[in-house]
């Protein structure tokens, strides 16, 4: 009786932890939520990266995001070397080029590079936080 109940412990701690997994790992890679960023924001281990055009970029972003569009990404990984060790969440107004780019950063070398999950559009249609400000 004593190995069953092991066995059952030990089974649903597998279960348990794939669940934990799963939540985190979409089925195109790391992925976070729009609820889960924003406790994110501003903290020194996380880098937000829109990779929206300029045009896009200059009409709402969210705030303290780095701009480089999804074309220039492997051009400019010299920019983001300094944050490898962070987690850098990506994003793009649906989620095409936020994907792309996401695939260059972790060919690169970057371990934890999150997708916004809904990614631009879904933070506008949450009603979150957009920085209008000039772009810095």
């Amino acid at each position: 009786m004593d190995v069953l109940w092991s066995i059952v412990i030990v089974l649903g701690i597998l279960l348990v932890g794939a669940g934990v997994v799963r939540h985190r790992m979409g089925p195109r890679g790391l992925e976070i939520s729009g609820a889960q960023l924003v406790g994110r924001l501003g903290q020194p281990d996380c880098v937000v990266l829109d990779v929206r055009s300029d045009r896009e970029f200059r009409s709402g972003r969210i705030p303290g995001a780095l701009h480089i569009p999804h074309t220039k990404v492997a051009a400019r990984l010299d920019e983001l070397k300094p944050h490898k060790d962070k987690d850098i969440i990506v994003y793009c107004a649906s989620g095409v080029r936020s994907r792309i780019a996401q695939n260059v950063l972790a060919k690169a070398g970057f371990a934890r590079v999150y997708h916004l999950v809904g990614d631009m559009a879904a933070w506008r249609r949450e009603n979150r936080t957009v920085d209008l400000a000039p772009a810095h």
